[in-house]
């Protein structure tokens, strides 16, 4: 994987502001918008919404210490188990780029619906 990991916990999740430095566009269906959307029903709101863990999300950092993606390499089946040992909220949001196998930002972005897959089912 090119010194990629798995379960990334360098970056962050795709934001409003992160979305308009990268194309110049106003998007609000990335996994920041999703997570406050998740919570709001709870009486929380974008502040309680704290760092995530990008499950199966394959990243790292290349020589020049630039942050890189590359494909998901999840299988049908595979899966992570939590246990909890006080109550909580857990918000979920799939990641809105698919697999990650097709450029979202610069001049060969692409359209990721094609390599997007629904939760628990679907062809990896």
């Amino acid at each position: 994987m090119h010194g990629a990991r798995l379960h990334d916990l360098l970056g962050t999740r795709c934001d409003p502001y992160v979305n308009k430095m990268l194309t110049g566009e106003d998007f609000h269906h990335h996994c920041h918008s999703n997570l406050i959307r998740a919570v709001l029903p709870h009486g929380l709101t974008a502040f309680d919404v704290h760092e995530v863990l990008n499950i199966f999300q394959c990243t790292g950092l290349n020589h020049d210490d630039m942050y890189f993606m590359k494909a998901c390499p999840a299988q049908k089946g595979d899966y992570l188990e939590f246990f909890a040992e006080t109550d909580l909220l857990c918000a979920l949001s799939t990641c809105p780029g698919g697999n990650l196998s097709l450029p979202m930002w610069g001049p060969e972005a692409r359209d990721p619906l094609s390599v997007c897959r629904p939760l628990g089912g679907g062809d990896l």
